[in-house]
């Protein structure tokens, strides 16, 4: 049954775009800060849920044109990606907004860095598919 929910993966990219704009719009002032060692990230959420919207809508797109092509994506890397990428998304902008004055850093590191890592599954699972149907 879990299984089935992650049949459609477009639709959670998607369906998050709409709700990232809105957060983005009504926190636009606020600021996403992650600093790791001596190294400062600071973007102001209106810039940042922009970016992720793009993002979202490309790798939405991808997800799908590969339904469309009935092309088989291994659906582990799937649940994967799509459980880290947007709930990693969500649990980073809920920390920020609750815990500002906390030393929350380390975890925001963690988190981001997460996020960037499992952007890799995607292409991975996209390139598996292809090379598995061409042979």
């Amino acid at each position: 049954m879990g299984a089935r929910l992650f049949t459609k993966p477009h639709l959670y990219f998607w369906i998050s775009i709409p709700i990232l704009l809105l957060y983005g719009f009504l926190n636009g002032d606020g600021t996403l800060s992650v600093y790791y060692y001596d190294t400062y990230f600071i973007i102001k959420n209106a810039y940042l849920v922009v970016i992720l919207a793009i993002a979202f809508s490309i790798i939405g797109f991808w997800y799908w044109l590969m339904r469309k092509l009935n092309r088989k994506l291994v659906m582990w890397m799937t649940i994967i990606h799509v459980i880290i990428t947007i709930d990693g998304i969500i649990v980073a902008f809920l920390l920020e907004h609750f815990f500002k004055d906390s030393d929350i850093n380390s975890i925001m590191a963690i988190i981001v860095m997460l996020i960037f890592a499992v952007q890799v599954v995607f292409p991975l699972n996209l390139m598996l598919n292809f090379l598995k149907k061409s042979k």
